[in-house]
């Protein structure tokens, strides 16, 4: 039973209960729906916004391969510039890459940055998909707990006592069963690009390559 219902129960036992019962149940049922709506409107902003960071990554994605099949391109002509001792040449193309590297360099670091927050926000909607969960359940248990007093109170008038009884029950079983789940935690990722390399760079590495 959750704290909403604890409270509820306890006041039956006090000097005006039923009234006391009946004003703390309509509290609660409105702080509950409340924080309820705000948790599922943050939940519906949250996965606009992942859609919409999906649409960049993918972006991110598409202009970081192009870029990355330029390279390779420049870097099989530097090669065959290097096969053929054509050093000026060679040095000509390896310093257009470099200038391309700074390009897939700054996309690439784009793409971790986003990867990054694509992790955070789906961690943060899986953490509201639990509240929404557990603001269900407590809904459902004080709602539970007003049928309860209701069913209590036909069997103290002796109405309908077969109803009542299994009303009572039904009713404590659903009032009484706890929520065992737990919020995940948003996962986080830290990454960063390697650094671009330098036209002397590139030249070595590629003379390197048999």
């Amino acid at each position: 039973m959750n704290t909403w219902s604890t409270v509820i129960a306890q006041l039956a036992n006090t000097p005006g209960g039923a009234q006391a019962q009946a004003s703390a149940q309509a509290k609660a049922q409105h702080l509950v729906r409340k924080e309820y709506c705000t948790v599922k409107q943050q939940f519906e902003d949250s996965e606009k916004q992942l859609k919409a960071l999906e649409s960049d990554y993918a972006a991110a994605k598409a202009a970081l391969l192009a870029l990355e099949q330029q390279t390779q391109k420049i870097e099989r002509d530097t090669q065959d510039a290097l096969a053929q001792e054509e050093a000026q040449k060679a040095l000509g193309l390896a310093t257009e890459i470099a200038k391309i590297n700074l390009n897939v360099f700054n996309n690439r670091q784009q793409v971790l940055t986003i990867e990054s927050t694509l992790n955070t926000l789906k961690g943060t909607l899986s953490h509201n998909r639990y509240n929404l969960f557990r603001l269900e359940q407590q809904l459902d248990t004080l709602n539970a707990t007003c049928q309860l007093q209701q069913a209590q109170s036909q069997l103290a008038q002796n109405k309908g006592i077969r109803t009542a009884l299994h009303s009572i029950a039904t009713l404590h079983a659903r009032a009484g069963q706890p929520t065992s789940k737990t919020a995940p935690k948003a996962k986080q990722i830290v990454a960063t690009a390697k650094q671009p390399e330098s036209a002397e760079q590139i030249i070595r590495r590629l003379r390197a390559v048999k």
